[in-house]
């Protein structure tokens, strides 16, 4: 779905993000965009089709174009999390550094820290 068709079916307050994993994609950021997810950034295995990883310096190459926040998503641990608030994330979107770890709550809150 276009986030313009996005937008039109859920109305002018909801928060539309949009996902992109190239420059070449940056062309589908428009005006309906609150916020993107740009990666993968590393290797993931929860979505093992992924396209192939940006790494910090692909992530920050892309990052400089883009007007809105923007979440860094794909392979993210906490061990990340410092270099990507540096290199200009405004979020992090993790699945497997939190439900993968022994402690789901201790997982959350040392992302949360080292992102701080």
């Amino acid at each position: 779905m276009t986030p313009a068709a996005a937008r039109a079916m859920l109305g002018p307050d909801a928060i539309v993000g949009l996902s992109i994993e190239t420059a070449a994609q940056l062309h589908t950021i428009d005006a309906n965009v609150d916020y993107v997810g740009l990666g993968p950034l590393f290797a993931t295995d929860t979505k093992p089709d992924h396209s192939p990883p940006l790494g910090v310096a692909g992530f920050v190459a892309i990052r400089r174009r883009i007007a809105v926040p923007v979440m860094a998503i794909g392979g993210v641990k906490a061990s990340h999390a410092t270099d990507l608030r540096r290199a200009g994330a405004d979020g992090l979107a993790v699945v497997s550094a939190i439900t993968a770890a022994p402690d789901a709550r201790e997982a959350a809150a040392s992302l949360r820290l080292a992102f701080a």
